[in-house]
């Protein structure tokens, strides 16, 4: 077996294709590295949708209310569907920086994400065009949340790093968290001022005055905690986090308890079906759970085996939409060209499930698994 992939990084090296995305810019074929499901039934059943694009999708919302929603994700990409995820264009974000989370004003247009090296770019017009305030972080941005409709909004990221707006996203000002764990998910409840921040190590931190100040809270998980939604304006909140890690409050925020969980890979995002109590959560592997009317949590199908970053709700609504990457190293090894015949051969090795492909014309022809001499992976 080591031989084997001795041989296959030789072969790498020696045609000079240093990468999945390099031999996708070259020869156009599309490696699928993103994902987009939906639902139309509160996440008991998912179809995949094309997203026509190769990069990873690590964020994306809903305009409340309506079919129109925005997703983001690696060197500045920018997708939005105004049919409930069916179709998706591109859009230009002026940036190539990493965008990890995206939120909408409510039901206006405006819209805000965050991203990798303190990035954070505004649209007015659904997306149309972005406008770029000006950098008050280098940390990583990898969540941001509205206070409702208004023109608050609170982002968070790495190094226990806090930014909070009052104008819509147009400038910034840092806060400080009493913390230097890395934060991954924000949410408000509704248009109230109480705002809830989780992260590394199962932390909580909760603000009282719409996120100018912030309060540790004690919680009951050690696992880190990837995400954070509220039910509307009400005092039910939901975390998930690494492991399968579910945990819950129903005074907004001020204790928490653990859900019992019917998974153990990592949940990385969650979300509402806004004024009713049922909920989604996504994570990696393409994992999918929910949770219907407060009932417990109950393991769907979602017809992929990608990490899925985020999760988003259509407001009252029953339509969800997720999207997520592909992050298997897939190596491609191999790219031949016969132009008598029209015919591109490209073979690839997945370091994952040490799977070989081989692909003509962007068909798969052949697939073989590969063992070492005692039949294992």
């Amino acid at each position: 077996m080591r031989i084997l992939l001795i041989i296959l990084m030789v072969t790498m090296t020696t045609i000079g294709l240093s990468s999945l995305d390099k031999l996708s810019e070259t020869t156009g074929y599309d490696y699928e590295n993103s994902a987009i499901i939906r639902s139309t039934n509160s996440g008991s059943s998912w179809s995949t949708c094309n997203s026509g694009t190769q990069r990873w999708l690590l964020g994306v919302d809903y305009r409340k209310q309506t079919s129109t929603a925005l997703a983001v994700g690696e060197k500045g990409t920018v997708l939005r569907t105004a049919n409930d995820g069916v179709g998706w264009t591109s859009l230009s974000s002026g940036t190539y920086e990493t965008l990890n989370d995206i939120a909408y004003c409510g039901q206006t247009n405006t819209a805000i994400a965050v991203g990798n090296n303190g990035k954070v770019i505004v649209t007015q017009n659904n997306g149309s065009s972005w406008s770029h305030p000006s950098n008050v972080t280098t940390c990583q941005l990898n969540s941001i949340a509205f206070q409702g409709a208004t023109s608050t909004a609170v982002a968070v990221g790495s190094n226990g790093t806090i930014i909070r707006t009052t104008n819509s996203g147009l400038s910034w000002t840092i806060i400080s968290s009493g913390t230097s764990s890395d934060l991954y998910g924000v949410a408000f409840c509704g248009q109230t001022s109480n705002v809830v921040a989780v992260g590394g190590n199962g932390l909580i931190l909760r603000s009282f005055t719409g996120g100018t100040s912030w309060n540790s809270i004690s919680s009951p998980t050690s696992y880190t905690l990837r995400d954070i939604a509220f039910r509307g304006q009400t005092d039910y909140a939901t975390a998930v986090g690494l492991n399968g890690t579910i945990i819950s409050t129903l005074n907004g925020g001020s204790s928490w308890l653990d859900e019992s969980s019917p998974i153990n890979t990592h949940l990385l995002s969650v979300d509402y079906q806004y004024a009713v109590n049922t909920r989604v959560a996504v994570g990696s592997r393409g994992q999918v759970i929910n949770s219907i009317n407060g009932g417990s949590w109950h393991i769907r199908q979602s017809g992929t085996d990608y990490d899925l970053h985020s999760v988003s709700f259509r407001g009252q609504t029953a339509y969800v939409l997720a999207v997520g990457k592909n992050d298997r190293q897939c190596i491609p090894i191999s790219l031949v060209q016969d132009t008598e015949h029209f015919e591109q051969t490209i073979i690839s090795f997945d370091l994952a499930s040490c799977v070989l492909s081989a692909y003509v014309n962007e068909s798969v022809i052949a697939r073989a698994q590969l063992f070492d001499i005692a039949g294992r992976l």
